[in-house]
């Protein structure tokens, strides 16, 4: 599946600039691995609050 984001150049460059640093191929590949990242932190953040519900009800 493809998605396409505009970017204003600023964005775009820092982007493109730590893609280089971390020794990614391009900037897309780099932002697909920011996004998961930040997506695997959220969806953990989530599990955590449920977690701590259910402690707070005295089921864990």
């Amino acid at each position: 599946m493809e998605l396409t984001v505009d970017l204003d150049d600023d964005v775009y460059e820092r982007l493109e600039t730590r893609a280089k640093q971390h020794k990614f191929d391009t900037p897309a590949e780099y932002a697909t691995v920011m996004v998961t990242t930040v997506l695997d932190e959220l969806e953990g953040e989530e599990d955590d609050d449920v977690r701590d519900r259910l402690e707070d009800l005295g089921y864990l």
